[in-house]
């Protein structure tokens, strides 16, 4: 075990400092005299070191000497004679080291066979170490063997390791927890988060909070910055925000960052959320980044800054920086770069629905790649995007006149409440199949979606297929209404400009197109007369029914004549006082 705490010193690089080590860890070195030889073979003043000042028969002083060219020297070759040297004297630590080596040269074989030749002469940190080597070639039965070897010797990185089996592999839970106990009695802060991150998944959050805490007070950043995450998600921001600027504090880059996402989606505070953002980009974060580049693109509209921002969070890893950057290249209507940028996306992994699907509207659009649009239409539809189901059904439609399969993937878009799927499975029915039920049927699903062009198909198949011209001007009126252009040169066909007139002024959200339509109609000689006889009527009116249809309960209209009263409905109809003619 003293090896080990050479490791220590030298990772530390407390070269002066052993007799730190030794009451922190409570380990003593053999005696002063290792302790000063020690200090002699890993002092940083290389000049004054001379290997023939040093008694090359002893093992130890060979394997010190070795470690001194592995970790300071970074000289291997020479780092490997002398631990072969103390191998051949049948030095366990050296065995070790030279399986540490080999470990590190990615030669498994190699540092196995010297690890078990450490084992064989009782080296503890060797056991250590195979299971490392065995965790890492997810050989987990072979690392959970090892690390059980250590269990009565009380080696607490083992049971760190034995509880990360535990909870990440075998989804243990019970043994994860029974094994980061252990460590805990060690002092082992890791244990001590990981049991926090453990009961977090639980969503027990008392016991999360309490291993938390207790791995904070070992100054540990990755605790704090989840206790401020945990108390976010139980919306006590100023809690969040405490432990957030704790973890800041020591320098933890997530939680600069998580800061910086409170104040954006919680607080608004773009300011602020700008100032962690860049604060944890300072340190490489690279989500911190790509939400800098967010805030450049939706809140202060800078594309230019935000195409920068995307593209150091590419250059960082960040997969979601590449989606983005396709998406303000789609927009722009830069395609060849969209799609490099939704390429590169998913060859890193980055499996979105939407992207593929846009991806493929730009092969089956832009390009005119119809095997790659299918291709990727398919793996969005394998994610259950509806919109690529659509578009798919459009590509066989209108490209390969499949017509089959085009109603096969508009009826799953439809059964994904997809209104275009609706709307286009009702035109399918309508033009291809002639079944005008079924049409009629899937104009109003989509209608009923907020689909705008179903509301002007279903009109024109009344007027055009069932000649029922109150529901075609009843649907025509209500495609005007939500802005559709082409919908009145439909209603003109059918209406007369004083019922339209009349028709468009009983709408209650009149939209601009509507009230510019109403100043037009009111150029035209019959609004002309109408809206004179309604002024006339609005100030002598004292009839209460009107003398044609004999109704009371509507607006009536006092007749040029002066001397009959007919309510608006029949005066549409006649446009004349019935009895003079005038």
């Amino acid at each position: 075990m003293e090896m080990f705490f050479i490791f220590l010193v030298i990772n530390k690089g407390m070269f002066e400092n052993i007799d730190e080590i030794e009451k922190k860890y409570e380990v003593k070195f053999s005696d002063d005299y290792n302790k000063r030889v020690i200090l002699s073979i890993f002092n940083n003043n290389s000049s004054k070191f001379k290997e023939n000042n040093y008694n090359l028969n002893d093992s130890k002083i060979l394997v010190l000497i070795g470690m001194r060219y592995y970790f300071l020297k970074k000289n291997k070759k020479t780092a490997k004679k002398y631990y072969l040297m103390a191998t051949e004297k049948g030095n366990n630590d050296a065995m070790n080291n030279l399986g540490y080596l080999y470990y590190r040269e990615k030669d498994n074989e190699n540092a196995k066979k010297y690890y078990l030749m450490a084992i064989e002469k009782g080296n503890e940190l060797a056991i250590y170490n195979l299971g490392v080597l065995y965790y890492n070639e997810k050989e987990y039965d072979n690392a959970k063997k090892y690390y059980l070897m250590l269990e009565e010797k009380g080696n607490d990185l083992a049971m760190y390791n034995l509880g990360e089996i535990y909870y990440n592999v075998e989804k243990d839970n019970e043994n994860a927890k029974k094994y980061y106990l252990m460590a805990m009695e060690k002092e082992n802060e890791d244990a001590m988060y990981n049991l926090g991150v453990l009961y977090d998944d639980e969503k027990d959050y008392e016991n999360a909070k309490k291993y938390y805490l207790m791995a904070m007070e070992k100054e540990n950043d990755l605790a704090m910055n989840n206790l401020g995450v945990l108390y976010e998600y139980e919306k006590d921001y100023e809690n969040a925000k405490k432990y957030y600027l704790i973890a800041i504090e020591k320098g933890n880059d997530l939680a600069m960052y998580k800061l910086g996402e409170l104040y954006y989606n919680v607080e608004k505070d773009y300011e602020n959320a700008k100032k962690y953002y860049l604060m944890a980009i300072k340190k490489e974060n690279n989500l911190a980044m790509y939400k800098l580049g967010e805030l450049y693109q939706n809140v202060e509209k800078d594309y230019d800054a935000a195409k920068n921002s995307y593209l150091v969070a590419i250059k960082w890893g960040n997969t979601d920086a590449m989606n983005k950057l396709g998406e303000l290249y789609y927009n722009d209507k830069f395609y060849e770069w969209a799609t490099k940028y939704y390429l590169m996306a998913i060859e890193n992994g980055h499996i979105d629905a939407n992207i593929m699907n846009k991806l493929g509207m730009l092969y089956y659009v832009i390009k005119t790649d119809y095997v790659n649009a299918k291709k990727y239409f398919l793996m969005a539809i394998e994610k259950e995007n509806d919109s690529a189901m659509n578009n798919l059904g459009l590509l066989y439609y209108h490209k390969e006149k499949d017509n089959e399969n085009a109603k096969k993937y508009w009826i799953m878009a439809c059964e994904k409440g997809n209104n275009d799927g609706m709307n286009n499975l009702g035109h399918l029915f309508n033009f291809i199949e002639k079944d005008y039920e079924n049409a009629k049927k899937y104009y109003l699903m989509a209608i009923e979606k907020g689909n705008e062009k179903s509301i002007e198909n279903l009109g024109n198949l009344y007027y055009n297929i069932e000649k029922d011209y109150v529901n075609a001007k009843k649907y025509w009126l209500m495609a005007y209404e939500k802005g559709n252009k082409s919908a009145m040169d439909s209603i003109k066909r059918i209406m007369s400009s004083l019922e339209l007139y009349i028709s468009l002024k009983e709408m209650k959200n009149k939209t601009e197109l509507i009230e510019n339509e109403i100043k037009e109609l009111k150029k035209t000689k019959k609004v002309n007369e109408y809206e004179n006889k309604l002024i006339y009527f609005r100030r002598f009116n004292n009839i209460k029914y009107c003398e044609i249809c004999f109704e009371n309960d509507k607006l009536h209209l006092l007749m040029e004549c002066g001397g009959h009263d007919i309510c608006e409905d029949c005066f549409i109809k006649v446009e004349k006082c019935p009895y003079c003619r005038h």
